[in-house]
């Protein structure tokens, strides 16, 4: 971050980055000194320093395009640059090689300074983990903490690896990872992401991923790629300016013949140059690019902002998308005169002692509802059948009904009958046993979340016309998750070719189709789509690499702000081409009867680019 504070124009790191504009910046300026006083002669001899220095870097680089047959807005910026030369107006000239250098110069910083929320992200990485072994406490450095570890988290200090908390409970503040302002409280068994701060009392965690698999490696890595991505919007002002160039040519052409005066001809191509087109887009979509940032959103590439604000259809994959991905206690139903909390409470201080999935979902429960638990005795466990233990006197077993009939429990027909019921509807049952009697039930369920029907409903505001799921589930649960959701078309159990076929077909229709997903087995849907989104936090890495925008956070009513994001970029940047053309045209009119002379042409297009600039900042606002 020090080499970027000093990185800013004039500084010497500018001058070495950008010497073609850097110098000839400074032999315009002696130019116009000596112009002033009167030396024209040598005021002449910088010009053209000017053009043959700043004009021959900059005409190679254009010529090299051409040869790979992109065909850039800039080849009039050069017509203009060598028939300035031919002609002795050598001031004109300059100027142009000033605007086009120093557009170029320009695009190149708007991708250093949009991206410094990613910078600080990354140069924010935890360095240093507090490793708990017994009794003592050593500072070890994070490449040397190992999966299981137990680690010391201080109040103030970052989460420095994915954990979870083991000991203890605080305040987390994910805004540098989420976006989201509002600290979270955290307890047992809760998950903490690298990267978090800990804002209240020290908690010990264990380490569930290593430091360069932790969540905010995977971030660093992802900024990476965005720093090292060249802003595509560029290609949308070279297409306008295939229009453009062609159209130019054609008025340069044509003012020659009615007027014989190649002073006007350089005029009408110095108004023209295009470094409006050049100009707004890159610094547009950059705006993009660190607003989205800001907001926990990491986009990987430029035409991803061009694309997203363009789409028409937005897919989303089921399980750990549009839900949470595990289950969580969904109801606690009671067969005895015994209340339900209880029976929570007797099951969760058993399973506290299981890492079995839905052992954890049960506990979670307990202490969302802030429900004391107690030690349990005797603990045994039938690994992915059930527990058992005594929670004081009360000899407690939980499990399936199977394990708990092999226990010897009995199971009547009204609860015969409910597992029937539930596991129709897709949902998982556990049985409680309290000293050989089943009294209650936790029924289990893949949540929704929360946010999904307000997004979706969003989504249609914002111009989406079809919004799709999905997924290798049954139809029943399919269908159920898109009443809920508001979701108006439905694929069930697809395997991931039959995602990809789907992704395609919807793009025949519709040409630019989103597909937001976590999963590994989402991945080719996500590549195949126009825009592929992946949810960061706790999905598969493979998804998160095969996609253009990554939310750090699982939450997809961020889909919403990238939208919008999108809509602005791109109506910003075609609103800044399309004056800069149409301000260009007028000029070329007036350039091509003799009332701008060359040189007020170039202050004109300067000008222009001012405004159109001011224009593209909008975006970050």
């Amino acid at each position: 971050m020090q080499e970027n504070s000093r990185f800013f124009p004039g500084s010497p790191e500018w001058i070495k980055k950008y010497p073609v504009f850097s110098f000839s910046f400074v032999l315009l300026i002696i130019g116009l000194f000596e112009l002033a006083s009167g030396q024209k002669q040598v005021a002449n001899l910088f010009f053209q320093l000017v053009l043959i220095l700043g004009g021959i870097p900059l005409a190679y680089d254009t010529l090299k395009e051409l040869l790979k047959k992109n065909f850039g807005a800039d080849v009039i910026a050069i017509l203009a640059i060598v028939t300035s030369l031919l002609l002795g107006q050598y001031l004109a000239g300059a100027i142009v090689v000033i605007m086009l250098s120093g557009g170029r110069a320009l695009e190149d910083y708007a991708l250093r300074s949009a991206s410094d929320a990613l910078k600080k992200l990354a140069a924010a990485a935890p360095r240093v983990a507090h490793l708990v072994k017994g009794e003592s406490v050593t500072d070890v450095s994070v490449e040397q903490v190992r999966v299981g570890d137990i680690l010391l988290v201080k109040p103030g200090e970052l989460i420095p690896v994915d954990a979870v908390i083991v000991e203890g409970e605080t305040s987390i503040n994910e805004a540098a990872l989420t976006g989201e302002p509002v600290p979270t409280q955290k307890m047992s068994n809760a998950a903490l992401l690298s990267g978090s701060v800990n804002l209240d009392n020290p908690i010990k965690i264990q380490t569930i991923r290593k430091a360069s698999d932790s969540k905010y490696e995977q971030i660093v890595r992802l900024v990476r790629e965005a720093q090292e991505s060249k802003a595509p919007l560029v290609r949308l002002a070279d297409r306008y300016g295939a229009i453009f160039t062609p159209v130019t040519l054609l008025v340069a052409g044509f003012t020659y013949l009615l007027t014989q005066d190649t002073t006007n001809v350089l005029a009408v191509l110095v108004v023209a140059t295009p470094c409006p087109l050049i100009l707004a887009t890159p610094i547009a979509i950059m705006g993009g690019i660190n607003k989205a940032a800001k907001k926990g959103i990491i986009v990987k590439n430029g035409i991803a902002i061009e694309k997203i604000g363009a789409a028409k259809a937005v897919v989303f994959d089921k399980t750990g998308t549009l839900t949470f991905g595990m289950p969580a206690v969904e109801e606690v139903k009671t067969f005895e005169k015994i209340d339900s909390a209880e029976i929570l409470r007797l099951s969760a201080s058993v399973e506290r002692l299981s890492a079995h999935i839905l052992s954890k979902s049960i506990v979670s429960a307990a202490n969302e509802k802030k429900i004391k638990l107690s030690f349990p005795k005797d603990f045994k466990e039938t690994f992915g059948k059930g527990v058992a233990g005594f929670v004081e006197k009360n000899a407690v077993s939980v499990g399936s009904m199977k394990h708990l009939k092999n226990m010897g429990l009995k199971f009547t027909p009204e609860q015969i009958k409910f597992k029937e019921e539930q596991s129709s509807k897709g949902k998982m049952v556990s049985f409680v046993g309290v000293d050989q009697k089943i009294v209650g039930s936790l029924v289990f369920a893949d949540q929704i979340r929360p946010e999904i029907k307000e997004t979706i409903a969003e989504l249609k505001t914002l111009g989406i016309e079809q919004v799709a799921m999905l997924t290798g589930d049954s139809p029943t649960v399919a269908e159920q998750v898109a009443a809920q959701t508001g979701i108006d078309l439905v694929k069930a159990q697809s395997l991931p070719d039959e995602k990809v076929a789907f992704i395609l077909e919807l793009k025949k229709k519709f040409q630019d189709v989103v597909m937001v997903g976590d999963g590994f087995n989402d991945a080719p849907a996500l590549a195949s789509a126009t825009v592929g989104i992946a949810l960061g936090e706790g999905g598969s890495s493979i998804s998160s690499e095969s996609a253009d925008i990554v939310f750090v956070e699982n939450n997809l009513a961020k889909l919403n702000h990238l939208l919008r994001i999108g809509k602005k970029v791109l109506s910003i940047a075609k609103g800044g081409i399309w004056f800069g053309m149409g301000a260009s045209f007028i000029a070329m009119g007036f350039a091509a009867f003799g009332f701008i002379s060359p040189v007020k042409g170039a202050i004109l297009q300067e000008v222009i680019d001012v405004i159109v600039i001011l224009n593209a900042l909008r975006v970050s606002r």
